[in-house]
């Protein structure tokens, strides 16, 4: 198998092998490829609760309640609603997304800190708010 030339640290020529550099390649494609395979929602999952704090649902449009249901649904539970703005007062703010799906909504809720965010998911206590789809967005 052919060698390539490396320079190492020191400044001095080394070689390792043309295998050694393929196994590698191949490691990371299958890692890749499996992550792609295996949930790409999931991965950003991760990354948005370990890299910023937040929580979304990645719905679709279509999978997303009216905006009948909302209205009726925030109606409903206004108690709620204060509660969690009152987690921090100025900080806390609970918004109707009804730019990003026009006719179909979900609630947004922005929030300062990740002790917000703990606060606030004790309230809904679920992965909905009363059957409506909620992100958390650390601002």
């Amino acid at each position: 198998m052919p060698r390539i030339l490396k320079i190492n640290s020191a400044g001095t020529p080394g070689y390792f092998h043309l295998s050694f550099l393929l196994g590698f390649l191949a490691i990371l494609l299958s890692i890749s490829a499996l992550a792609v395979i295996l949930n790409i929602d999931r991965l950003r999952e991760v990354r948005d609760d370990l890299i910023y704090d937040s929580k979304n649902h990645y719905l679709s449009c279509d999978e997303l309640p009216t905006s009948e249901e909302v209205a009726r649904v925030v109606s409903e539970h206004q108690e709620a609603l204060q509660k969690i703005k009152q987690v921090n007062p100025g900080f806390v703010m609970v918004q109707i997304d009804t730019r990003t799906c026009p006719g179909r909504l979900d609630i947004v809720i922005l929030y300062a800190s990740h002790r917000d965010r703990v606060e606030i998911e004790k309230i809904i206590n679920g992965y909905t708010f009363f059957g409506i789809p909620y992100r958390l967005i650390n601002i």
